[in-house]
């Protein structure tokens, strides 16, 4: 057609994920302003949290000997509205991987395994020590969007990734996510093809299953944190 001006996929893709970003950080005028003494609260009700379900006392111990170099880190950014500053993460190495879903709590309700463990593999290099992942988003913004589309504008630009299952356990643990929508953690696969995903069901409570990299829905998210 004469006149129509044609673009690549590349090209709107690019476009589309730039303006995404853009609505993502316009919620808020301004980065949220946090000081030295916001950092310690956080860090240590964290640990905090961590303790009253139960995590084992060595697991705090490397965490809590993080301080220092996470408040330190999470002073040279900037976070917007709804991102977390940092978070820990216990991988299944470290904890077996049902009682890090016991950890996840709605409510009354403790999170459950229904997945094979075995055929849980990271598609992302990760410590197999508890460490901290930063500048977390709960995937609000990328509701409704598939995990293959989420996938490609989390990580378009290269400074962001999205989260194992280790991660995702982690943000539900910590924040209250999981009582508004459910997760897919494409940081992480599940036997061929799949990929794990959090759940809540108000009859079960909290679960990890696996789901589709095609599935879309408006109660399903793809979270993220800084590479």
């Amino acid at each position: 057609m004469k006149g129509f001006l044609k673009f690549s996929p590349t090209i709107l893709f690019a476009v589309s994920a730039l303006i995404l970003s853009w609505q993502t950080q316009a919620k808020s005028s301004d980065a949220i302003k946090y000081n030295e003494e916001d950092f310690n609260k956080l860090f240590f009700s964290q640990i905090q949290t961590l303790k009253d379900r139960g995590c084992p006392e060595d697991v705090l111990v490397i965490l809590q000997n993080q301080h220092d170099e996470v408040v330190s880190n999470a002073q040279k950014m900037s976070f917007f509205e709804d991102n977390v500053p940092f978070i820990p993460v216990i991988s299944k190495s470290a904890i077996d991987l049902k009682k890090l879903m016991n950890m996840v709590q709605v409510g009354d309700k403790k999170g459950k395994v229904f997945i094979v463990v075995s055929a849980l593999t990271d598609n992302i290099k990760v410590s197999a020590r508890p460490y901290y992942i930063y500048n977390v988003a709960n995937g609000k913004s990328l509701r409704g969007k598939s995990p293959r589309e989420a996938e490609r504008i989390v990580t378009w630009d290269g400074v962001r990734r999205c989260l194992t299952v280790e991660e995702t356990i982690a943000l539900c643990v910590h924040t209250k996510t999981l009582s508004d929508f459910n997760l897919w953690a494409i940081g992480s696969c599940y036997s061929a093809g799949f990929i794990p995903c959090l759940w809540y069901m108000h009859s079960d409570g909290p679960m990890l299953s696996w789901d589709s990299k095609d599935s879309y829905d408006d109660f399903w998210a793809t979270p993220s944190c800084l590479k």
